[in-house]
């Protein structure tokens, strides 16, 4: 399996198997993996605005169809867990300013944590005596990290926060389905998301469960970046409020 980095770290995204051709808008695929139609229009929906999620799309189903390889459908989790931690880079979500220097930060703290012990200089923190404290400097030590931790969380919004910006921006407007219905769909991405995530790391699970899931995967993703047509829609809604 081709190795790369991505912005999760060591697994590649692409899954393919030795020798199997890239997948691009001049290029037909060669080698076992073969996508369908609708596999290779989401590819190329993706590959518009994000080429690297684009290659872990398509990692995550060349990764599955190489049933040679054991750990496949670990290695297409992988890469479709990088595709949904992905999204808002495909969906244009605006990254948010962030100024917050950690290693400065902490160093800054580490300062404030020393005068507050009363050392000097090079003395390590080791020197200090914590139960010797005084109210005033131990104060302006909670003071600044209180304000570092506001800062950070403002600046870095949890992954619940994320994925609702993520639905907002293929949502905008909030006319592409009822607000229960929203719900229901980012209740289902969640679930995907801890599914694929549970593969990785290797929670149990069989072939046609997984494909299963990548199915859903590939219909849920094809809605957010290609919203649905009126007429879609209403028949999307119709075939959920019947069951």
């Amino acid at each position: 399996m081709a190795r790369a980095t991505t912005r999760r770290g060591a697994i590649a995204c692409d899954g393919a198997a030795p020798g199997a051709q890239r997948l691009t808008s001049e290029i037909a695929p060669g080698g076992p993996w073969s996508p369908s139609a609708s596999q290779r229009e989401l590819i190329g929906l993706v590959r518009e605005t994000s080429p690297e999620m684009a290659d872990c799309l398509e990692g995550a189903f060349r990764a599955f169809d190489y049933v040679d390889n054991p750990e496949s459908l670990r290695h297409a989790a992988v890469s479709m867990r990088e595709v949904f931690g992905g999204l808002g880079v495909v969906l244009r979500v605006p990254e948010g300013d962030r100024d917050v220097m950690l290693g400065n930060e902490f160093n800054n703290l580490k300062q404030d944590w020393k005068s507050a012990l009363g050392l000097r200089g090079d003395a390590p923190v080791s020197d200090g005596r914590p139960d010797q404290l005084t109210q005033g400097p131990l104060a302006k030590f909670q003071r600044h990290a209180h304000a570092l931790f506001v800062k950070w969380e403002a600046q870095t919004p949890g992954r619940a926060a994320r994925h609702e910006r993520i639905f907002a921006a293929a949502d905008p407007s909030h006319r592409l389905m009822p607000p229960n219905l929203r719900q229901d769909r980012y209740a289902h991405f969640e679930h995907l998301d801890s599914y694929m995530n549970g593969v990785v790391h290797r929670k149990p699970t069989s072939r046609d469960v997984f494909a299963e899931r990548l199915g859903a995967c590939e219909r849920l993703l094809r809605d957010l970046v290609r919203p649905p047509t009126t007429d879609a829609r209403r028949a999307i809604d119709e075939l959920l409020r019947s069951k």
